[in-house]
């Protein structure tokens, strides 16, 4: 199952460093709802479907591979940016930084919850990537976050088409 479109990724690159706009992308790497949380559900939710639902499992899989991608790719535009990409947000205002903890990840355990959840989730990422490609003026980061919003696109119509075929059974 393609979880992707065919298009090229952007090479991470930026105009400028800029710590704004690294702590705006922080919180889609490694924020509650980011790609950090995301490889780790993902994961945890192909071990727990593997033995029953294999195919179904796989696609899973290959699913948290691609938010590993796009964890990569906003990790190195976080550090082009001027700042460390430790698994944090940081609150520029206070300076206080929040880390990543796998009490983040989603352990729905029933199929159907898992499905629903995870097209809520993709949803809320693209919200979350348009309205930073929004706030930030960088045409490099602008046009990378353009392409991951394609993958999360592409990744909701995989799980609607799952959860379809799972209402239909």
């Amino acid at each position: 199952m393609n979880n992707q479109t065919n298009k090229a990724y952007p090479t991470p690159r930026v105009e400028r460093q800029s710590l704004y706009y690294a702590s705006l992308l922080l919180e889609d790497y490694a924020g509650v709802l980011s790609e950090e949380t995301d490889v780790h559900t993902y994961l945890y939710q192909y071990l727990v479907l593997k033995s029953k639902y294999p195919e179904i499992a796989d696609a899973f899989l290959q699913i948290a591979q691609m938010e590993m991608y796009h964890l990569q790719l906003l990790g190195e535009v976080i550090s082009l940016l001027g700042i460390d990409p430790k698994f944090r947000t940081i609150d520029l205002t206070t300076k206080r930084e929040s880390y990543w903890t796998s009490q983040n990840v989603s352990y729905e355990q029933g199929l159907f919850a898992i499905l629903n959840h995870n097209i809520q989730r993709e949803q809320q990422a693209i919200e979350r990537y348009q309205l930073h490609r929004n706030l930030i003026q960088d045409i490099y980061i602008k046009n990378l976050l353009t392409r991951i919003i394609e993958d999360e696109r592409s990744h909701i119509q995989i799980f609607q088409t799952m959860l379809n075929q799972f209402l239909r059974k």
